[in-house]
């Protein structure tokens, strides 16, 4: 696993591009994605956390935090 990216979450709802306007497609609920762990720079709000579509691969994006669940290895 690349030292950027850990653990699994699964999205619990949907997220929609309409309502997150930094995201480039809507993401649906059961979705899996990796916690990005690489540097942000500051892009990402208290209330997100930086997620990959793939282990090691940018880009990140933010997801709500209210949205995911972290799913046990």
């Amino acid at each position: 696993m690349s030292k950027n990216s850990s653990q699994k979450v699964v999205l619990t709802k949907d997220i929609l591009s309409d309502n997150h306007h930094w995201l480039d497609r809507d993401y649906k609920k059961g979705e899996e994605l990796f916690v990005y762990n690489g540097a942000t720079h500051k892009c990402i709000s208290v209330n997100g956390i930086a997620c990959t579509e793939r282990i090691g691969e940018e880009p990140f994006f933010e997801i709500p935090k209210a949205a995911l669940k972290y799913i046990e290895s």
